[in-house]
């Protein structure tokens, strides 16, 4: 649950991505979801980070993959921390430093492979 007045928004509907001008931008979307990212896991760190913005693409098929996440530009989005702290007050305290990522990266495992495919049900985009 977050404290921020547009959180209901921004952190359940649409995607983030990481621009090198403006930083985090926020693309909008109108599905809804508990937490629009992905994760990695081992015994030692959980990492997460956004699904990318073009996984909005309604009529398309997005496979978001390890070559996708684990990508040069995907690599300092991921936020570590151990798995005793995942669920601390403030997390904020517990990230570990994005330098170690890389690292991180190749000791954890993708929890899930997720894959979007839509189709258009009188005119409206569900998920199949």
């Amino acid at each position: 649950m977050s404290t921020e007045p547009s959180g209901w928004a921004v952190y359940h509907y649409g995607r983030w991505g990481y621009d090198d001008q403006y930083g985090w931008v926020w693309a909008p979307g109108d599905k809804w979801g508990p937490a629009w990212v992905v994760f990695r896991y081992s015994e030692r760190h959980v990492g997460w980070a956004p699904l990318p913005p073009e996984t909005l693409q309604v009529g398309a098929t997005v496979n978001v993959d390890e070559s996708v996440l684990t990508a040069e530009y995907y690599q300092p989005r991921w936020v570590f921390v151990e798995p005793r702290n995942f669920v601390a007050g403030d997390i904020r305290t517990h990230i570990a430093p994005p330098e170690r990522n890389v690292t991180f990266i190749r000791e954890t495992r993708n929890v899930a492979n997720i894959r979007f495919s839509f189709a258009r049900v009188g005119g409206a985009p569900v998920p199949v």
